[in-house]
């Protein structure tokens, strides 16, 4: 049985092949100056850089000329960017087109691989070199579906939920996890510059014939490919055994040599140093040891009453811990507060506790003023509590931390409400007239009221 489906998945994977062989060969037959069919397949790889690459939901995109190669995460792109994935990229387009026009067909089989390496190293370094992009998408994300369902549960939906975020939500461990979610953060550029080059090795196949060079090149090649993502995954990877090493020893009693293997996951990774996981593992040994004025042991506590929905006691924790960490521990701890606050704070509003809900909205955006849903969430909060300018300010806040246009679309809305009940029709109209100009598809809520503002 194993047998025959391995037959027959071969002998599809060789007619896929034969097929993409003729239309390379059509696509050369039919160019009337062969040389021109590398500047059309390169240009195409070329024009791959310019659509986005990365995606972070809430706030601009990135494209290759503005996504640093092998730097951290940043919120906002920069307007130049001198070491990109588009540089290198663009050097190999060069190189490769000129190659094709001379008949290097070994020079131009070397572009494309390098090439395709460019685009595994953009995986691979925001899902395990540098995981703080895959952060922020994440961050982004969860910021997004707060808003989302928060806004959902007071009017008509303005977006289509599960398309924006992408499913960059909850928490992510192990590293095909990571993998994945990493793909997920990735936006259509990345994917049209695949399948560009995959189109450029077709016509150079059909072009040059390039088994003779492949038969050379490919232990070459092969070991490159090894060497560029073994340094890229090692440290996720020796990450996981030394976790999974702290478990064991702590399974058997022996305290200080898991703290110690924890120590050195959070070391070697740097996802690792990005969420509570770790951490609370240490806090859990840390506990059992008696040593009480840890803030690991604080956070781990912490956790603990919030699985068990005592709130209040987990923010005291949270407090407790937030003024003996430093360095990543202190983010850590930030965004969960963050988190417990924001989910409290929106169980509140539900309940018309609007005073408690806005101090839960105030501890968050207090403590992580970066994200946008505290915010958001906190200007409703004033505008059930007829505190209208008040509203206004968090809202306006609210608008330079996003530039997703459905939730633009949201908060100027929120604005005209605002505006609407001040009695300032005008203003509410010019809001609701700008909501529908930012998301003018799914935008139900921002039509409805610019329509009440001519009845008023």
């Amino acid at each position: 049985m194993f047998g025959r489906l391995v037959e027959a998945v071969k002998k599809r994977a060789i007619g896929l092949w034969h097929f993409g062989e003729r239309i390379g060969a059509g696509l050369a037959e039919k160019t009337r100056l062969r040389h021109r069919v590398g500047e059309i397949c390169f240009g195409m790889v070329f024009a791959g850089l310019i659509p986005l690459w990365f995606d972070p939901v809430c706030t601009p995109g990135f494209d290759a000329f503005t996504f640093p190669l092998l730097g951290s995460a940043r919120m906002w792109p920069h307007l130049f960017t001198p070491l990109s994935y588009a540089l290198p990229a663009t050097i190999l387009c060069v190189i490769g087109c000129f190659s094709w026009r001379r008949g290097w067909r070994t020079a131009v089989l070397w572009s494309i691989f390098f090439l395709f390496l460019l685009a595994v190293t953009f995986l691979l370094e925001i899902s395990c070199w540098e995981p703080s992009w895959l952060r922020a998408a994440i961050d982004g994300g969860t910021d997004f579906q707060r808003c989302y369902k928060f806004e959902v549960v007071e009017t008509l939906p303005d977006t289509v939920e599960g398309v924006p975020e992408q499913g960059l939500t909850g928490i992510v461990d192990g590293l095909f996890l990571r993998l994945g979610t990493g793909v997920a953060a990735i936006s259509y550029g990345w994917y049209y510059f695949l399948f560009s080059l995959l189109l450029c090795f077709v016509a150079g196949f059909a072009r040059f014939n390039f088994w003779p060079a492949l038969k050379a090149s490919f232990l070459p090649a092969l070991a490159i490919l090894v060497l560029c993502v073994g340094v890229q995954v090692w440290q996720p990877i020796y990450g996981e055994l030394q976790i999974a090493a702290g478990s064991d020893a702590a399974a058997k009693g022996d305290l200080d040599a898991a703290i110690h293997h924890f120590r050195r996951a959070i070391a070697v990774d740097k996802w690792n140093r990005l969420q509570s996981g770790v951490y609370s593992r240490i806090g859990g040994v840390y506990e059992a040891q008696g040593q009480w004025d840890k803030p690991e042991y604080h956070l781990y506590r912490a956790l603990r009453y919030s699985q068990a929905a005592n709130i209040e006691q987990a923010l005291f924790e949270w407090q407790e811990a937030l003024p003996q960490a430093e360095g990543a521990l202190s983010e850590v701890i930030r965004r969960e507060i963050v988190n417990l606050t924001m989910v409290y704070g929106a169980q509140l509003y539900t309940r018309g506790q609007m005073g408690d809900a806005k101090r839960m909205m105030e501890i968050a955006t207090t403590v992580w003023p970066q994200q946008l849903s505290g915010y958001y969430l906190d200007g409703m909060c004033y505008f059930e509590l007829a505190d209208y300018y008040k509203a206004i300010d968090r809202f306006k806040e609210a608008l330079l931390h996003t530039s997703e246009p459905s939730l633009i679309a949201d908060i100027r809305s929120c604005l005209g409400d605002c505006y609407f009940k001040l009695g300032d029709v005008e203003t509410a109209r010019r809001y609701y007239l700008a909501s529908v100009a930012a998301d003018n598809e799914h935008n139900f809520r921002g039509l409805k009221s610019l329509t009440e503002t001519y009845y008023k």
